[in-house]
This record gives structure tokens, sequence and C-alpha cells, in this order.
């Protein structure tokens, strides 16, 4: 089984815990819609990259160095897959996690958790060699592909940190 195969099949499983909470949760609806949207983008970022670079691994050697501002942006989509913070992907798996604990299956969101630690390994194997291996040549950026990248990269970082943010807010409003 491939990364990808892998990566689809967990995130499918993050899904599910806001259905598994639907209609006994008032996190679920928002946590579904938020983590849609953050995965969406992520998604949609590290695909283009994906296709203008190759489907092996060996594809993305050097990658980093070769093209310092696609590597960046791969790397926070695959950080944000993986739900480190404050990307886009955290907040969405946080909330999903919550409102699976807020119906009685922390357990569930406790495997949950450790199948993000795990999946860090996964799209580890992406990272390392973009910076590690010397750089390579790469096709030029096309304006279609960067286009795409910097628009999924900034929905990535600015959804992560304006739901941090509101979530912050909403903290603070409900202790007050």
């Amino acid at each position: 089984m491939n990364s990808v195969t892998y990566s689809s099949i967990a995130q499918s499983g993050y899904f599910l815990l806001g259905i598994l909470a639907v209609g006994a949760s008032e996190l679920a609806l928002p946590s579904i819609i938020l983590f849609a949207a953050a995965y969406a983008a992520m998604n949609l970022g590290a695909f283009a990259v994906a296709a203008n670079i190759g489907r092996t691994l060996n594809d993305f050697d050097g990658l980093g160095r070769a093209q310092p501002l696609i590597g960046i942006a791969m790397v926070v989509f695959l950080l944000s897959l993986v739900g480190i913070p404050p990307l886009a992907g955290f907040v969405g798996k946080f909330l999903l996690f919550a409102a699976v604990i807020d119906v009685q299956f922390t357990w569930l969101a406790v495997v949950a958790i450790a199948n993000s630690v795990l999946s860090l390994a996964v799209y580890l194997r992406i990272v390392v060699p973009m910076y590690q291996q010397a750089a390579t040549e790469f096709a030029p950026v096309g304006k279609a592909l960067g286009t795409v990248v910097v628009t999924t990269f900034a929905a990535t970082l600015i959804l992560g940190l304006a739901a941090q943010f509101f979530l912050l807010g909403l903290v603070a409003w409900s202790s007050s």
C-alpha cells in the first residue's frame, strides 16, 4: 500500500469521526465542514505539486533545494495532513476529536490521535529526501501550478490561524 492510499484511508476515517457525532454533539457539523475545507486546500495543493513533480518518492529528491517555495508549500501541506498546529488540518482534527470525545468515544479519539502521530512517519518519507538529496533539475513552475500552490498554501495557513483565533475567542467569551 502506498503513501497516498494510506493517507486517503486515514483522512476518510477522520471524517467518520465527525459523522459518528452528528446529532449528538454541537461540534460535529462545524468540525466536518472545517475539516472538509482544510482537506480540500491541503490535498489540492499537495496533488498539484505531485502532478507537476512525479508519482514516485524519488521524483521529490532535492525538490526543496531546487524549488524552495514549492518545497516549503509541500511541507506545509503534508504537515497539515498530519495535524500540526497552526495549520488548517490541526484545527479540523482538533474539532473532530473534541466532537467524538463529546459523545463519549474518548477511546476512538485516542486511536485517531495515535494514527495522526504515526502518519508523520509516512509524510516524512516525502519531506526528508526533498531536502537531504542534492538539488536536481525540475521543470519550471507554470503559472497555473503557481496559482494553485499559492492559493492552497494561503488557505491552509489562513484557515488554520483564523479558526484558532476564533476558538480562542470562544473560550475567552464562554469563560467570562
